[in-house]
């Protein structure tokens, strides 16, 4: 949210905001993480009072597929507590009920020992960039399920399951591309 107020943007110009003295970039970071959490509990709750419990829409949200292809758009509309705010994955995951709520949650937790398993071996590898990138994107997870809907939070599993896929195939090659011989005189 503090980043709105550049003058310019991008990524280069974030990064030089984080040291600026003209941008107090930790308190406002501390002071979005407040907010996404006071605020997620208000659209939380928003969720569980307005939001009508349909399986279809738990299916759609967590198919990987385009939305276009899996009907997302015949529902996203009315997923909303107004304008601006849409239900949450939190709200949608509770108002499913005790039994998919435990299930949904020990998955998710699986997935993230999963992911963090991973991102050890990454940082023993010293492949810090990587393990970051992962860690960046199951963060964002994790802020996305406070405040926005279940689809638009799942994804982010996706996104890091498809770098591990592009990241093992890449390996894949690599290793098994022939090794060029060299004359050496």
């Amino acid at each position: 949210m503090q980043l709105r107020s550049l003058s310019s943007h991008g990524l280069i110009p974030y990064i030089k905001s984080i040291g600026s003295s003209d941008n107090d970039f930790l308190r406002s970071f501390v002071f979005n993480l407040y907010y996404s959490f006071i605020y997620g509990v208000y659209v939380t709750i928003g969720t569980l009072e307005k939001a009508k419990l349909d399986w279809n829409i738990i299916f759609i949200s967590i198919n990987p597929l385009p939305g276009s292809m899996v009907g997302w758009y015949d529902y996203a509309n009315n997923m909303r507590l107004n304008l601006f705010a849409p239900f949450s994955l939190h709200g949608r995951v509770f108002k499913t009920g005790y039994l998919f709520t435990i299930i949904y949650f020990l998955i998710t937790g699986l997935i993230f020992t999963y992911f963090e398993n991973i991102i050890r071996k990454l940082l023993s590898n010293n492949k810090r960039t990587f393990a970051f990138l992962i860690i960046i994107l199951l963060s964002l997870h994790i802020f996305y399920a406070f405040e926005y809907n279940m689809r638009a939070a799942i994804r982010y599993f996706y996104y890091v399951l498809f770098i591990l896929f592009i990241a093992y195939i890449l390996r894949q090659v690599k290793k098994n591309l022939p090794k060029i011989k060299t004359n050496e005189k």
